[in-house]
């Protein structure tokens, strides 16, 4: 399951579980292999923050929460690994529903 939906699903069951409190997490490292021979073909390190979401609506609160996500390449040794044209930093962005 993705981290996103992990989340997602979580926030459903338990909104004050630790994974999704105010605040950063992480980061969790991610290796990707080749199935045929299991070498490590990249590493990522991900890094999610969670935010109130405003209402706009005077005196009002939104049971909801921001969620971004940032994906980054890294290194055998946890350094950053950005290559021109291969490697990128991917930042998702996401709303918590209890619904």
């Amino acid at each position: 399951m993705l981290l996103i939906e992990r989340l997602s699903a979580l926030y459903k069951k338990d909104r004050f579980a630790s994974d999704i409190a105010i605040g950063m997490h992480g980061p969790q490292q991610v290796e990707i292999s080749n199935p045929n021979d299991e070498t490590v073909l990249n590493r990522f390190q991900i890094i999610w923050k969670v935010d109130n979401l405003a209402d706009p609506r005077q005196n009002k609160a939104l049971d909801s929460r921001r969620l971004n996500i940032t994906v980054e390449p890294i290194g055998s040794a946890g350094s950053g690994n950005n290559q021109h044209f291969l490697n990128k930093t991917i930042n998702l962005a996401a709303i918590l529903n209890p619904n």
